[in-house]
């Protein structure tokens, strides 16, 4: 009898560490962890690589200041390579990253209020130089450049600022605008 309390003993041990070497296994192999900062992405040859700056293009704790202000701050820079046999001509536009700001919460828990594209300037300048575009507000079309061309093997550099409009009331205080960048092309025939 003691023989047999033995074996089912030594049955149930067995089947315990099995269980657990199974589990592990399984924990170890369904573990995934998403990135948190993307710095190259590459649609059809055209690679898109974000450089300095922010690693986000949003606006928290921002507060209404002028142009002229604005146009002193830290720019979102990033540059596209054009790594096909194609001449392409793209435009760059800012959207509302609807998503982050549906995943956005105050310490209070309570939803982070959104931030009127009306209320948001920008600039934009391409290359080297601090020459930026004259200060525009953001559309709901987004449109930051239009028409730039790129040949094969190019690569163009480009740099975003970002403000709220002084002419803004403290109102908007404590609203957020999270924006992702789109790059619209098409081959140039």
């Amino acid at each position: 009898m003691k023989k047999k309390n033995v074996g089912i003993l030594i049955f149930l041990l067995l089947l315990v560490i099995g269980i657990l070497a199974i589990g592990s296994a399984f924990a170890f192999f369904a573990y995934v962890r998403e990135g948190e900062i993307v710095n190259i992405i590459t649609i059809n040859g055209l690679d898109v690589k974000i450089i300095s700056g922010e690693e986000a293009i949003n606006l928290d704790n921002a507060y209404p200041i002028s142009d002229e202000d604005g146009l002193e701050g830290t720019p979102f820079v990033f540059q596209v390579t054009n790594n096909t046999n194609k001449t392409i001509s793209y435009t760059v536009k800012i959207a509302s990253d609807t998503e982050k700001l549906e995943n956005c919460q105050l310490d209070d828990e309570s939803p982070c209020p959104s931030l009127p594209i009306t209320n948001i300037r920008i600039a934009h300048h391409l290359g080297d130089e601090d020459n930026y575009s004259e200060p525009i507000t953001l559309s709901e079309e987004g449109v930051v450049a239009e028409t730039i061309t790129i040949s094969p093997g190019d690569t163009k550099k480009h740099s975003l600022l970002l403000w709220i409009s002084s002419e803004s009331g403290n109102d908007i205080m404590g609203h957020y605008f999270f924006g992702k960048l789109i790059l619209e092309g098409n081959a140039v025939s």
